[in-house]
């Protein structure tokens, strides 16, 4: 079965999450028992690891901690908490692969050097920098960000020719041509640092969740190479759970516009694989920050009305004093009994 949880962030979709993964531990632990290993070192043992929630890295402890909270400790046994990093560890230890070689920052800037200068002769706007450290970063960049867009050296190509047809841009034509050849030669030394596609290489032959209930939570979107792995989940799991942070359908608003085509490409995936069960959560309308959300965008909406302490003005006289101020309510915060993960700070420049 396959399961899309549509709405915003909310303590009722994150409840319904941790209701059905502890659901999904006890059937697993449940039927481990009725093989006859009902100690905790048989079950270790001998139990299918039955569920898997996949966070992004950053969400991993945040969940690991709700979870801690919710569930017995005999899920531990039957349950992993994991980003797609992680994912791909759990995948090598059981089909191999953990002594893959892994290419360092300095692996990869010789590797790049080494395709640039192969290629030299054929580049167009590169040729004469190949020894240039700029143009080795240069390169860099733009590998790995077509890499994540899931854009090859042929679709390059195949861009380089669009482009050339038309004056204005032949500039393009012939960056997207340089590009195109050093992917090419690039790719052919095997980049071990490439793991998400070893994962989605290792997924496609083997089947490694068959047997499982698969959730994914707390993305808004997901690379091309990450939205291969989904799909290759989504075909192999026993039953499958994404939420989103968009409306299933109707008006969306500008700012969930990425979150909505993300959601629409995993639906019509899911569609192709079997029965979908699409549900949109609406929390409680009644708070500040859900009529912040319902009307971000309406500049027509009445104020909230009222006495109200959830929101405070401070008149700094400078960016040193307003981080001052922010840092101070930080540590009021923090000793009155809230932790780090529940404070956010919102600024134009961090840095500054």
């Amino acid at each position: 079965m396959i399961k899309l949880f549509c709405g915003p962030e909310s303590a009722e979709k994150t409840d319904l999450i941790l209701k059905m993964i502890s659901d999904s531990c006890a059937r697993a632990i449940d039927a481990s028992k009725d093989k006859d290993t009902t100690s905790r070192n048989a079950l270790s043992e001998t139990a299918p690891r039955r569920g898997c929630l996949i966070v992004p890295e950053q969400q991993a402890v945040i969940w690991e901690t709700r979870l801690a909270k919710s569930v017995p400790p005999e899920s531990a046994l039957v349950l992993d908490v994991v980003s797609f990093t992680r994912l791909a560890n759990l995948v090598k230890r059981r089909f191999g692969g953990l002594s893959f070689n892994s290419a360092g920052r300095v692996d990869r800037v010789l590797l790049m050097w080494k395709a640039i200068a192969s290629v030299a002769p054929l580049l167009r706007v590169f040729g004469n920098e190949k020894n240039s450290a700029r143009t080795v970063k240069i390169m860099q960049e733009a590998l790995d960000e077509l890499r994540r867009g899931g854009v090859g050296a042929e679709d390059a190509a195949r861009l380089s020719d669009v482009f050339s047809a038309e004056e204005a841009t032949a500039s393009l034509s012939d960056r997207l041509h340089d590009i195109s050849l050093v992917m090419a030669e690039y790719e052919s030394f095997d980049d071990p640092g490439a793991e998400p596609e070893h994962l989605l290489d290792t997924l496609r032959r083997r089947d490694f969740f068959s047997g499982y209930d698969v959730y994914v939570d707390s993305f808004y979107s997901l690379t091309a190479v990450e939205e291969k792995i989904v799909r290759e989940i989504i075909r192999q799991s026993d039953n499958f759970t994404m939420t989103f942070t968009c409306p299933a359908g109707g008006e969306v608003p500008p700012h969930l516009g990425v979150a909505y085509r993300f959601f629409r490409s995993v639906k019509e995936f899911a569609a192709r694989c079997g029965d979908v069960e699409i549900n949109e959560i609406t929390p409680d309308a009644s708070t500040p920050s859900a009529y912040l959300r319902d009307h971000l965008w309406d500049f027509s909406a009445e104020p909230m009305r009222g006495e109200k302490d959830f929101v405070s003005f401070v008149r700094c006289a400078d960016r040193y004093d307003e981080a001052q101020a922010a840092l101070c309510r930080v540590r009021e915060l923090v000793c009155g009994g809230a932790g780090y993960s529940d404070i956010a700070i919102i600024a134009p420049d961090v840095l500054t």
